[in-house]
């Protein structure tokens, strides 16, 4: 946590100048949520936001955006399981006014998971490749992986590339390990698992087959 001297007078300018929101001594500035709190020195502390720690990975899409429904069906499903922490709402334009909200609230380490669940991309949302989805074809990607070299893949893939080598046709050790990723919250586009999913779990075009030439016309008399 960082924390700079912030003094009175500009503590009432800084207010006075910018759209701000907040509550109890605390003020949003931008992303940041700045504590003026009733202490009479000169360190104030300027707080880490939600936003701040998932920077660049929020889902900022508007709230009729197809993520934002895929979010709240995934909530309908783990409020049933009575999981503690749940965003308290009936619609998927309510998940994103929440996290909206949420966003530029002081980072709380117990509200991790949850904001991470709902307000954050997943890895499937950010591949910039088709990704192979589960019940098609994996024998190209098997074949894949099958080549890589053990400097090149985690020893949780080196033990997925070993099964796959036993049958490259049939084999669903790939198939289910990617799968299972598509819907992980992104970490970052140089995230060592979300790079894994690039390379191995992603459909290759294939070159279209050239026409054979067609045999010339004989020339009528």
């Amino acid at each position: 946590m960082q924390t700079v001297m912030v003094p009175s007078f500009l503590k009432v300018a800084a207010v006075s100048a910018v759209g701000i929101g907040g509550t109890a001594g605390t003020v949003y500035l931008g992303g940041k949520a700045v504590n003026f709190s009733e202490i009479q020195d000169e360190s104030d502390e300027l707080i880490d936001t939600f936003k701040d720690k998932f920077e660049g990975r929020l889902v900022t899409a508007k709230a009729s955006d197809k993520k934002w429904q895929t979010r709240f069906t995934k909530l309908t499903s783990d409020e049933a399981k009575n999981l503690q922490g749940l965003p308290e709402v009936s619609k998927a334009e309510e998940l994103q006014k929440w996290c909206q909200d949420a966003s530029i609230a002081a980072f709380d380490k117990s509200k991790e998971k949850v904001f991470e669940d709902y307000c954050v991309l997943i890895n499937e949302e950010q591949a910039s490749k088709k990704l192979i989805q589960k019940g098609k074809d994996w024998k190209d990607a098997n074949e894949r992986l099958s080549k890589a070299k053990d400097s090149d893949i985690s020893d949780e893939l080196k033990k997925v590339r070993d099964k796959v080598k036993t049958d490259l046709e049939k084999s669903k050790e790939l198939e289910n390990w990617c799968t299972s990723k598509y819907s992980s919250p992104f970490k970052g586009k140089k995230d060592q698992e979300f790079i894994y999913l690039g390379t191995y779990c992603t459909e290759i075009k294939k070159p279209a087959a050239s026409k054979a030439p067609q045999a010339a016309e004989p020339k009528k008399n």
